[in-house]
């Protein structure tokens, strides 16, 4: 069991107990000492789950990694297969065709089950996207409305740009919306401008899940 599933079989413990009354996002939020809306962001997978929040959540349910572990075992051998988009995501590649696949991809059900028309993609060469993502890379990719919508800057989108599809970061500016990579996250100057902002259907679906070498790798 990896890290990343230890996570979201977290998360949806706690979606549960939301759900069935026996607690609330305020009230985990009080407990923890972190913001509702962070809560509720994490929740919604808008955010990422990290290890102090993790571990606080756990002291706050009086479980451990164990329970999690127990709790998990019917559903993490359940799996889900998604579509394995044909070619390449990346600087081989001159469109981004969700609808054109070559196969599928078995998932654990536990990393895909909330996501909407999933697609998993190969990546190909971008050197603007590296270390974090390296060609040959299986990416998972959540198509839903909501993932495309609900812009995070944590989060990597696949975005149609002027070169073609490319794994990037998005970043708002008052009504403007702009693109960057992991290279210039950082340096404002090197952002690109989305022409239309978040009304341009530029934003085609939001990076969820890495596979490198068989090794899941999770925090996107």
């Amino acid at each position: 069991m990896t890290f990343a599933q230890l996570h979201e079989q977290l998360l949806e413990t706690v979606r549960q107990r939301v759900r069935n009354g026996e607690l609330t996002e305020r009230s985990l939020a009080r407990l923890t000492g972190i913001s509702q809306p962070h809560i509720h962001n994490v929740l919604k997978g808008v955010r990422i789950l990290n290890n102090s929040l993790a571990d606080a959540i756990l002291l706050q349910l009086r479980m451990n990694v164990d329970d999690l572990m127990e709790n998990s075992q019917s559903e993490i051998s359940a799996v889900r297969n998604i579509p394995l988009m044909a070619g390449w995501l990346g600087q081989e590649s001159g469109t981004f065709e969700p609808g054109r696949t070559m196969g599928v991809v078995a998932i654990p059900a536990l990393v895909s089950a909330a996501l909407w028309r999933p697609v998993m993609a190969r990546l190909g060469r971008d050197d603007e996207t590296r270390p974090r993502f390296e060609a040959q890379d299986l990416v998972l990719i959540d198509q839903a409305v909501r993932a495309r919508e609900e812009l995070c800057e944590d989060s990597v989108y696949v975005v149609d740009t002027r070169l073609g599809p490319r794994l990037r970061y998005l970043r708002a500016a008052g009504e403007q919306v702009f693109l960057a990579s992991e290279a210039s996250r950082n340096e404002p100057k090197r952002w690109e401008l989305v022409e239309g902002g978040e009304d341009s259907g530029a934003v085609r679906g939001r990076v969820t899940w890495l596979s490198r070498a068989f090794a899941l790798e999770g925090g996107f």
